[in-house]
């Protein structure tokens, strides 16, 4: 056990308990990372992106664009509507304090959490001082101190910043077992000789970093409950902080993450995507340079929440004359189809409580004379594919959030299935809290028809100036793969459905994709599910107002996040995939737009019937002039059904055809669900409830605009002869709750009864508005209303 208290002076003055040298602390709170469902019911893993502003010189006015207030929230809400809830980004591309402000406080309106890179206090192996008793230098100093005073202010202010991070990808090379806390690197004098010199370790540097930044966030007034994200790229310094922290000591980071970027060229290879998805799971903990992820994870320290890293980037590097060149080092293409899905089910097979994906900036940065990136917003801002493949991903696996949250232990395991396919992996894991039970997750690797795992540079595979791998030289394949249980399985299940399988029992799996399955008793399976939100509950049939199976999400079409241009009468032509809505279903559109030179906005909805134009309306929107400032619209809800056209589109226009008219944000919001009242009771006698059940009710609602409107749940029981016999408030319901413009739910975990009196025959719900009296006009706008029966 290396003491690493012995390379620190300051911790002298530190009030606290040590043992053999080591500061003690309460365990840091893994819940912080199980974050509740947003209908309540169970809970969501993280999942997120990394994302980072472009930076240029201050006076560049590239510099920070994309970043204005209208266009980050278009980014913000688009992202959380597509699955994410997790944001990685670096502080110091903020421009000033407003950009801060701006950020933080939209990340929390639309429910994302932050992992805050500290840019001003990022250290790195230089840092390091030269001498145990000197291990931080000027830099160190400084850093710590500027970190103390940040991180006491978020405390303060910010409760969606989930961790923070000031280094990334350490080493851990000591001079010897002996001297495990030195390292030898070498420098290039004036003379060209090279010579080697001696520092801290940066593993043993950055732990005792960690405490100072602790210790400073104290001094200021904060608390020494401060959660770190250290991401990994080599198992040694993994290795270093099992070896040498036992306890639940301040410095240790409680987030971890490992870094995955295997489609891509090392110095040696370039990887197809077969071979990196190998990698990628790899299980060897004896190479030292190994990335696999179960490697990772069973060089964990609890108590440690392990996030992945994936890539969804692709990186091209020129070549002197300019030209792209897969054989230079460094070279990263997009991950093809079926890819990310494979890569976020192997994380989970692998024991990731989250996934965090490189990257999805609001725009990209411009090329170097050898260097672009693009993201996985892709290159027309619109959404690449890869970023699409990732939200569907997410929002698939997030029914499994409560237990991916718990999972420990990963270990390849293909006990339950017959033959032995390399293109399927089996792996089990334990579910903290289920000591009797084994997860099962199996994941189909198979997503194209060249299954070759191949190290190549023989021209095989093309790829196209963004970085796309050619599907003519990596087909994807889309047949799903079928895989059967071995003789020996028993009491095996299907999570997500509750089906149990026997030996010899078949089932498919689509490409990329995985499937989880529990190994226990039936009475675990139930609780695993109710505790998942799976099966805690059962839907009504019928409905109080809105679709049961909408539950809590608002269907929305997200128009591009960046700022669109035009100068003629109707722009955005050609655009029609991402201006298209469903038939028979009501939708209002949203919109941000400025103008210069005496530019008007309006928008009008389209019929197609076989591509030939059958209908069109205009959609409460009159011509709008528009200057430099932005202008918020909203149109009147609008709707084109069935019966007049098979293809609607929503088209913006600027009927004066002069100046340029910017669109910097559109979105339509669904509206189709929503029902208004402005009676005392709005009751829908479409659904029945029965006597000597407990039911939970779910209510969603707005005012319709500044009214002054309040509301009310209540239950009816009735008799035989439809008579009420009894009514009373649901209980979780404050009596007379005030509305606002925004949708809130106002039930709450304890909105739940039974009504067990002897007569009642059937119970229905109303939602009235108790001050009706004082407020007769008032509207109040429900959305997403249902009851469920707690099993």
């Amino acid at each position: 056990m290396v003491n690493l208290r012995s390379i620190t002076v300051y911790i002298l003055f530190l009030v606290s308990i040590t043992i053999l040298g080591k500061v003690v602390a309460a365990p840091l709170d893994k819940s912080r990372f199980r974050i509740d469902a947003p209908d309540r019911n169970g809970e969501v893993f993280l999942a997120g992106v990394y994302m980072y502003r472009p930076t240029y010189t201050r006076n560049d006015p590239r510099d920070g664009q994309g970043w204005d207030k209208t266009s980050l929230e278009a980014h913000f809400r688009w992202l959380s509507q597509l699955g994410v809830n997790l944001i990685h980004t670096d502080d110091i591309r903020m421009k000033d304090r407003d950009d801060t402000t701006t950020f933080l406080a939209l990340a929390e309106k639309y429910n994302l959490k932050v992992i805050w890179q500290i840019g001003d206090s990022f250290v790195n192996r230089n840092d390091a001082g030269p001498t145990l008793e000197g291990w931080c230098s000027q830099r160190c100093v400084n850093g710590a101190y500027y970190a103390g005073r940040k991180i006491k202010e978020f405390q303060s202010n910010n409760t969606n910043i989930l961790a923070y991070s000031v280094n990334e990808e350490p080493h851990h090379n000591p001079i010897s077992i002996e001297q495990p806390c030195l390292t030898n690197y070498t420098v290039t004098l004036a003379d060209g000789t090279i010579e080697t010199r001696v520092r801290v370790d940066e593993m043993c540097f950055l732990m005792n970093y960690y405490e100072k930044i602790i210790y400073n966030v104290v001094q200021e007034g904060g608390t020494n409950d401060v959660p770190l994200f250290l991401l990994h790229n080599k198992t040694q310094t993994a290795q270093f902080i099992k070896d040498n922290y036992t306890g639940y000591e301040t410095n240790v980071p409680i987030l971890t993450g490992s870094d995955r970027y295997f489609m891509a060229r090392d110095e040696t290879y370039l990887f197809n995507p077969n071979k990196a998805l190998n990698l990628f799971d790899n299980p060897d903990l004896n190479n030292n340079e190994n990335k696999g992820i179960i490697a990772f994870r069973k060089n964990k320290l609890e108590p440690q929440t392990f996030l992945s890293v994936i890539s969804g980037n692709s990186q091209i590097i020129f070549n002197d004359d300019g030209e792209l060149d897969i054989s230079l080092p460094g070279f990263n293409y997009y991950a093809p189809k079926y890819a990310i899905r494979a890569q976020v089910w192997l994380s989970i097979a692998n024991g990731s409580h989250g996934i965090m994906a490189w990257s999805a900036d609001v725009l990209d940065q411009d090329a170097t004379s050898n260097l672009k990136i693009s993201n996985m917003v892709g290159p027309d801002h619109r959404g690449h594919r890869t970023l699409f493949e990732y939200a569907e991903t997410i929002r698939e696996l997030q029914k499994f959030g409560w237990i991916i949250n718990r999972t420990e232990n990963p270990a390849t395991d293909n006990s339950i299935l017959a033959g032995n396919d390399n293109m399927i992996v089996s792996h089990s894991l334990n579910i903290e809290g289920v000591p009797n039970g084994k997860l099962y997750v199996v994941v189909n690797k198979k997503i194209s028809t060249d299954t070759q795992a191949s190290s190549i540079d023989d021209g095989r595979y093309s790829f196209n100036s963004q970085g796309e791998l050619s599907e003519e030289s990596f087909p994807p394949i889309d047949e799903s793969s079928t895989i059967q249980f071995s003789t020996s399985v028993s009491s095996i299940y299907n999570i997500a459905t509750g089906e149990q399988y026997s030996s010899g029992d078949t089932l498919t799996i689509e490409p990329g994709a995985g499937i989880m399955l529990f190994k226990g008793t039936l009475a675990d399976l139930n609780n695993i599910r109710k505790l998942s939100g799976i099966a805690s509950t059962y839907k009504i049939n019928g409905t109080l107002s809105g679709d049961l199976d909408n539950r809590y999400l608002n269907k929305r079409i997200v128009f591009p996040a960046a700022p669109i241009k035009g100068t003629g009468s109707y722009v955005i032509d050609g655009l029609f995939q991402e201006r298209e809505f469903e038939l028979d279903r009501r939708y209002r559109l949203h919109a941000a737009v400025t103008g210069k030179d005496g530019a008007s906005f309006q928008a009008r909805i389209f019929g197609y019937q076989n591509g030939i134009q059958t209908a069109t309306s205009d959609i409460g929107i009159s011509e709008t002039l528009v200057g430099s400032d932005i202008t918020n619209i909203v149109s009147d809800d609008f709707t084109i059904t069935s019966s007049e056209a098979d293809t609607a589109r929503v088209y913006f226009y600027h009927q004066n055809k002069t100046g340029e008219l910017t669109i910097h944000d559109a979105w339509l919001e669904d509206v189709t669900d929503e029902t208004s009242f402005s009676s005392y009771y709005k009751i829908n006698y479409g659904i029945s409830l029965s006597p000597n059940k407990t039911y939970k009710v779910y209510v969603e609602a707005r005012e319709l605009e500044n009214e002054d409107s309040n509301i009310g749940v209540r239950y009816l029981a009735f008799n035989s002869q439809n008579q009420i016999i009894e009514t009373k408030d649901i209980p979780g319901v404050v009596w007379g709750t005030e509305l606002t413009n925004n949708f809130q739910f106002v039930t709450s975990d304890e909105s739940k009864f039974n009504v067990s009196h002897p007569d009642v025959a059937y119970i229905r719900i109303a939602i009235y508005r108790p001050n009706k009296n004082t407020k007769p006009d008032n509207t109040i706008v429900l959305r997403n209303v249902w009851v469920e029966e707690i099993l």
